[in-house]
């Protein structure tokens, strides 16, 4: 699942259209749109809006699961025309809190973003910052339920030194955001291919649920067992139960499963010759 947050209807709103999401329980305190992959929450305006609906969005997601997280908004610069598309690379707020570094790890990404989130609005834009009032608190929030990887923010030029805020219409926003669907469905693409990546790597090893039902691991243990059970996999071992079979405690099973790996025999594969 990734969540998408969206402080306003007229950001989501062409969103909701693309994706086809339909609305999601009314008696939810936050406004929720969703289909099989992604779930939209508008937040509303400002930081203790956004990290309430983060909140919410982890509180009530499926158990366990480490989502991908995406704030798309807009923003001010200073000197960005309107519908400039950002990835932001780094957030920071006006209170000198400490700056998020969200890695860039997408092929033909956005241009980045140093964002400054704001407790008011800003009209006067210095550089080099593009400016918010929620972007901070979303990824002060959303980085506590996941890997920083799978938090990210698109922000979309709507106001400059030109065309100072008091100027945005909800018209104007939508058609901003509208323009730039396709670059936001490639970063979704993206996205969902590094929360998979993710997911496999940090899976539980196939036969863990099986070991800890037949015999009783400490919690350091348990953490053997698991790097037992990856270096099988990694080596496309099957586990030996039948090794197994008979072993009366966690100490034996362990020493028992390091004996057969040390006696899987690693192939490699044949250097060509150079021609």
């Amino acid at each position: 699942m990734i969540h998408l947050l969206t402080a306003l209807p007229c950001e989501a709103r062409p969103l909701i259209k693309h994706y086809r999401l339909r609305p999601v329980t009314p008696d939810s305190p936050l406004r929720l749109h969703a289909n099989e992959h992604l779930r939209l929450a508008i937040t509303g305006v400002g930081r203790d809006n956004m990290a309430a609906a983060v909140g919410y969005l982890q509180a009530s997601g499926i158990p366990r699961e480490q989502a991908a997280w995406l704030n798309i908004g807009v923003a001010g610069h200073a000197h960005k025309p309107l519908g400039s598309l950002g990835l932001v690379h780094k957030a920071q707020d006006d209170r000198g809190s400490p700056c998020f570094y969200p890695p860039l790890l997408f092929h033909n990404a956005p241009e980045g973003a140093e964002l400054l989130t704001s407790h008011t609005p800003v009209n006067d834009y210095p550089d080099p910052h593009w400016y918010d009032m929620e972007g901070y608190a979303f990824f002060s929030q959303a980085s506590r339920f996941t890997i920083l990887e799978l938090v990210h923010a698109l922000k979309i030029v709507s106001d400059n030194r030109l065309n100072h805020s008091e100027h945005v219409s909800a018209a104007l926003v939508e058609e901003l955001v509208a323009a730039q669907l396709q670059a936001i469905d490639e970063v979704l693409r993206q996205l969902a291919e590094l929360q998979q990546s993710h997911a496999d790597i940090t899976r539980e090893p196939a036969g863990l649920q099986r070991c800890l039902q037949q015999w009783h691991f400490s919690h350091y243990r348990k953490k053997q067992l698991q790097g037992l059970l990856y270096r099988l996999q990694a080596m496309d071992e099957e586990i030996p139960w039948t090794k197994l079979e008979g072993k009366k405690s966690a100490a034996e099973v362990l020493a028992t499963l390091e004996r057969h790996l040390d006696q899987v025999n690693i192939v490699f594969p044949t250097p060509r010759s150079m021609p």
